[in-house]
């Protein structure tokens, strides 16, 4: 199960990751459902928190379900219940409380969050090895629970060029 905030059709690099993810899973015939949390994340309205946290209470127990980071990382008060039950993988693009233009307090909140949910997440997912590196140095997420899986490119043709002439 790919559990998600807001819309996977948004032109981001995050969503076009997480639905590259999907299609790569899928041509290796692994089947992952799709389970939307809601908009809002990572600061959603408690209904919308509420929402997200009823949908991951209905999967069966020891269900497999990656949750993208910009919802996980605001589940730091549900995250040990959740993992009681489930087996959760977090996908983190970005810690968010090291996003750029938070103020300070907000930021602090969010550290103090996606901390306490990572400690319950069996497996961490990042795109880039400076993330992992931020999160075992500054979240305390354990080396051997992190997997790197940068984000890569369509083979295309090389193009071919006008003329032999440097520029």
């Amino acid at each position: 199960m790919f559990a998600y905030p807001g819309d996977l059709d948004t032109r981001t690099g995050g969503y076009i990751y997480d639905k590259r993810l999907l299609g790569e899973l899928g041509r290796q015939e692994v089947h992952v459902g799709r389970l939307p949390l809601g908009d809002g994340f990572p600061q959603p309205a408690p209904d919308t928190m509420r929402n997200a946290e009823t949908r991951l209470r209905a999967l069966a127990p020891g269900t497999r379900v990656i949750i993208d980071g910009l919802a996980y990382g605001a589940m730091g008060d549900i995250a040990e219940m959740l993992a009681s039950r489930l087996r959760i993988f977090a996908l983190v693009h970005h810690p968010l409380a090291f996003e750029t233009g938070i103020p300070p307090a907000e930021a602090e909140i969010l550290r103090i969050s996606e901390t306490r949910a990572l400690a319950f997440a069996e497996r961490v997912i990042t795109t880039s090895s400076t993330t992992a590196r931020t999160l075992v140095e500054h979240f305390g997420v354990d080396h051997e629970c992190i997997a790197v899986a940068p984000p890569g490119t369509d083979e295309k043709p090389l193009a071919r060029g006008s003329g032999t002439r440097k520029v």
